[in-house]
């Protein structure tokens, strides 16, 4: 999946509704990405990019379901989403769980959607620590071996604040766009291939 976006990325091309039902798998080892009719072509006008929440409210990234409207900058906009979207894949893909709506399921109702007044930057913090709470609860159903470096991955990549995605190894500098998906996709395929070696 993060090669098939590096993919789409290349041609200035967000995805922006990346879910599990999207991801068309065949046989053990080749995928596609499907329905493309939420993404966003870097430079042209598309009905989808005035809309608060392009692809599936249920897995829209926090900033989008508080009705942030920044940052409007492509790369934190658009390909922040399908960043975001990935790391609801990890979640997905060793517990069956949609993690934003987990996450929300965590925070003190003044801070929830329906309750909270305030700006979205007054909130974060409130759904940073929801998300801390909420991936180390689920990370008993990640691999032992592996558990750390995927908790360390999911906080990363569904960090709240969209300019932070993606930084995880970069001190902190936002590199939303190429970069982070060609650190992730040898990252994936690092830790796929050590699944392989028994007794690793």
């Amino acid at each position: 999946t993060t090669l098939a976006l590096l993919q789409l990325h290349g041609q200035g091309i967000a995805h922006q509704d990346l879910k599990p039902s999207n991801v068309l798998i065949f046989g053990l080892d080749r995928l596609k990405l499907g329905d493309l009719g939420r993404s966003s072509l870097r430079g042209k006008r598309s009905p989808n990019d005035l809309l608060p929440v392009p692809g599936a409210l249920n897995y829209a990234p926090f900033e989008q379901t508080y009705g942030q409207g920044v940052p409007a900058e492509w790369n934190e906009r658009r390909l922040g989403t399908d960043v975001f979207h990935l790391g609801c894949l990890v979640v997905f893909a060793f517990t069956d769980i949609c993690l934003p709506g987990y996450v929300m399921s965590k925070l003190d109702a003044p801070y929830r959607i329906a309750n909270w007044g305030g700006s979205y930057a007054e909130v974060m913090p409130h759904i940073q620590a929801s998300l801390i709470e909420a991936t180390y609860e689920i990370a008993d159903d990640f691999p032992k071996r592996f558990r750390k470096q995927l908790v360390d991955i999911v906080l990363d990549l569904c960090n709240p604040d969209p300019l932070l995605r993606g930084c995880l190894g970069t001190n902190g500098k936002s590199i939303a766009g190429s970069l982070w998906l060609q650190r992730y996709a040898s990252l994936f395929d690092r830790l796929e291939k050590s699944s392989r070696i028994v007794g690793c």
